[in-house]
């Protein structure tokens, strides 16, 4: 299904249970955390986990 999704397959919105240090102005989701495309792109299946503060999982100096 490709409801609530952009063209590149990327979704519109986010539900994450527990907390999420979000990107700071100006600085895309996947440019901060650097395995949200492979996880969306994967319906979920790869990078279950792109969220977490894990070493090489996001740009910190992006970080809010």
């Amino acid at each position: 299904s490709r409801y609530y999704k952009t063209q590149s397959n990327l979704p519109w919105a986010l539900h994450i249970d527990g907390t999420f240090d979000y990107p700071s102005e100006k600085n895309s989701i996947s440019d901060t955390y650097l395995n949200f495309n492979d996880w969306a792109t994967s319906g979920g299946l790869n990078f279950s986990d792109w969220y977490l503060n894990l070493q090489g999982y996001r740009d910190g100096s992006k970080v809010y």
